[in-house]
């Protein structure tokens, strides 16, 4: 896959969003790279990688959100923010299930920065 750039002029509005994206890669990070000891479910296990980015198209003017988690084989992953809502939640079910998951990787859909 191939990402290219382009300059941009105007950045007045793009300035005025980067505190929202900010505060939202923070939130994303500090829950998918919580230490053991936040976990308090049994169940849980630490991620061998947990990286989140997101790509803002100056050209187009829409943010999209990647994520890759690498580790151990799984068979439900959720993903809550800090205060612990919940984002995402995978369950492997059905012949699947008896191997489970170690590696997923997923890209959001990029809604203009307006409708954010």
């Amino acid at each position: 896959m191939k990402h290219t750039r382009n300059k941009s002029n105007g950045m007045t509005r793009d300035m005025r969003m980067l505190p929202v994206f900010l505060v939202a890669a923070v939130a994303l990070i500090l829950g998918t790279a919580a230490p053991n000891c936040w976990a308090n479910d049994e169940n849980e296990i630490p991620f061998d990688e947990a990286s989140i980015f997101f790509e803002l198209n100056d050209t187009d003017g829409d943010l999209g959100i990647h994520a890759l988690i690498d580790g151990e084989p799984w068979k439900y992953l959720k993903i809550e923010d800090p205060r612990e809502r919940e984002m995402l939640n995978i369950r492997v079910k059905g012949r699947l299930r008896r191997q489970g998951l170690t590696e997923i990787f997923f890209e959001s859909a990029e809604p203009p920065g307006d409708e954010l």
